[in-house]
């Protein structure tokens, strides 16, 4: 233990980190000029997607008040750039279709799932990008995390100045 050793998380640093969090909440199903929010947010987060270089790793989840992350194919050391293509490929598949939930948004889930995949991640540079309508109730149901400084944060917001589905609750 005396001599310097180097672990895979201080060999594989740099690079790029990027993680994609989709809200599919309830409040996801309204529309837009005619479209879903949430098609919009997949519309999106494809363009995202396909934009990043092939050397950035990608992390995606849905979330409502669970986070749903998405099983993707990543490149290692072993992996050519086409596989990686490939992969990015699929990943951009799984964002194909989907129907919102009816569950509510609970953005403390999603931070909490960021922060974990951010904190894993031995890429020097970070970010995150949230496609969401912003609502604020979902801030109410759990406490948040703070958000560290060295992580990028994009909020993509994908709602509509006036919501029609406005309720008294007391």
């Amino acid at each position: 233990f005396a001599r310097p050793y180097l672990t895979d998380r201080t060999t594989a640093s740099g690079g790029r980190f990027m993680a994609v969090l989709i809200d599919d909440s309830a409040s996801m199903r309204l529309t837009d000029q005619g479209q879903p929010l949430l098609e919009r947010a997949l519309t999106e987060a494809r363009r995202l997607i396909d934009d990043a270089d092939e050397d950035t790793r990608i992390e995606v989840a849905f979330f409502n008040e669970n986070v749903e992350p998405l099983e993707s194919p990543q490149r290692d050391s072993s992996t050519s750039a086409r596989e990686s293509q490939k992969g990015r490929g699929s990943l951009r598949d799984l964002l194909k279709q989907r129907d919102a939930s009816y569950a509510v948004t609970d953005y403390a889930a999603a931070l909490r799932w960021a922060n974990d995949v951010c904190a894993k991640s031995p890429a020097r540079q970070k970010e995150v990008h949230v496609f969401t309508d912003l609502q604020q109730s979902g801030l109410a149901w759990s406490e948040a995390p703070l958000l560290p400084q060295d992580i990028s944060w994009q909020v993509h917001d994908l709602g509509r100045d006036q919501v029609n589905n406005v309720a008294l609750t007391s």
